[in-house]
């Protein structure tokens, strides 16, 4: 089985995703068969951004320490509204993201950035495709993936949508808070939801009813 685990936007750019490496380790160590990758798209994402422009490069350069003097009172100031204007333009696309899932519009700005994250988590061609979601602000980006990916837009000309389509898990610790019933009415392209704990021995898979379908 191919399978996919991903973190998603809109979480701080240096946050390291400990859930799904942790899971991932333990997927790998029980079930070796699985052919499984493990991405970043909170931090890909924010990599996408920065590079589309000279000064945003710049920022992530002076934030690394290895552009201008990270100490210095007025560089730092002057870089700070710099991640203002990224994290505006992030919250932006949250906005279209969200005008996407409610009232099936796609922008062409949303349809580059479902296309490059499409692209990372197709890499191994998944079966199936987990989600991790750990703070609020994830959720409208996951569900706008899952339902991108869900289209045949995300899929190569010719491609078989049934055949290709790769089914949706959500879970991380967000998942817990929320309503998955709900989730699962809401969304149809979502398979199941996993609360608590990601491995087999804690966690209680609420699977989409084939009837809603």
């Amino acid at each position: 089985m191919r399978v996919a685990l991903a973190f998603s936007p809109n979480a701080n750019p240096t946050y390291i995703p400990l859930g799904i490496s942790s899971l991932s380790s333990y997927i790998k160590e029980s079930s070796p068969g699985i052919n499984l990758i493990s991405v970043d798209l909170n931090a890909a994402t924010w990599n996408w951004l920065i590079d589309q422009k000279k000064e945003y490069q710049l920022f992530r350069e002076f934030m690394q320490g290895r552009y201008g003097s990270f100490y210095d009172e007025i560089q730092y100031r002057t870089h700070q509204l710099i991640w203002k204007q990224l994290f505006a333009l992030l919250e932006q696309y949250n906005l279209e993201a969200r005008f996407y899932l409610e009232r099936e519009t796609l922008t062409t700005e949303l349809q580059r950035l479902l296309d490059f994250q499409s692209n990372l988590v197709l890499e191994n061609d998944p079966e199936l495709i987990g989600f991790s979601i750990m703070y609020p602000r994830q959720i409208t980006f996951a569900l706008a993936l899952a339902k991108y990916l869900n289209s045949t837009s995300s899929f190569p000309t010719g491609c078989s949508r049934e055949t290709a389509k790769p089914k949706i898990v959500l879970g991380g610790a967000m998942i817990s808070a929320l309503q998955t019933e709900d989730i699962l009415h809401m969304c149809p392209f979502v398979e199941a939801v996993l609360d608590g704990e990601g491995d087999a021995r804690r966690g209680a898979i609420h699977r989409q009813s084939r009837c809603t379908r």
